[in-house]
């Protein structure tokens, strides 16, 4: 899984938590009524999307740690991400409870919601980068293959096996000198 991949697997997680928080924080009651129609009626479904998706994420965030590969999560990379998503998923909340869009951007959620973006994503970033400091410490010391290949190596140095025979193409010099 590549680090894009990673990120993107976590996304739905960060969205969802931003999601939550900022319905924690808005205490004006504006979206009682959005949420009344059937504006969180997808939120179910957010979560059987986020969590595998957030676990496939770690797991690939792991792997990357095992393998040896460096993972560097950009914290404002996942924040734009996040920040995007929240929107589109905001907008579809707003269209869904029966109000244009023109009033979007007047909701306090919306606000509370793009101003947790980065704390969110720095979480995220954190989860990601501890997945592959685990992944880093369960890789093993040592591949045992090196020392099996050196091994075989010199089994063959001993036998004679180690050097092919000579064909008559390698006695041969390099090409005669045409004076012209």
């Amino acid at each position: 899984m590549s680090s894009s991949r990673v990120r993107v697997a976590l996304l739905p997680l960060g969205v969802l938590v931003s999601h939550t928080l900022a319905y924690l924080f808005d205490d004006s009651g504006a979206d009682a009524g959005a949420t009344a129609v059937g504006g969180h009626s997808h939120l179910p479904l957010l979560v059987a999307l986020a969590v595998p998706l957030g676990l496939a994420g770690i797991v690939g965030a792991g792997l990357h740690g095992y393998r040896g590969h460096r993972l560097r999560p950009s914290v404002t990379t996942i924040a734009g991400s996040q920040a995007a998503c929240y929107l589109l998923l905001e907008g579809i909340e707003t269209l869904a409870g029966g109000r244009d869009l023109t009033g979007l951007f007047g909701t306090s959620t919306l606000w509370w919601g793009l101003a947790v973006q980065l704390v969110v994503a720095w979480a995220v970033a954190a989860i990601l980068g501890a997945g592959a400091r685990l992944g880093g410490r369960l890789r093993p010391a040592t591949r045992p293959w090196p020392e099996a290949l050196a091994a075989h190596r010199l089994f063959r140095s001993w036998t004679g096996a180690a050097r092919p025979a000579p064909s008559p193409t390698s006695r041969r010099g390099p090409p005669p000198r045409v004076c012209s």
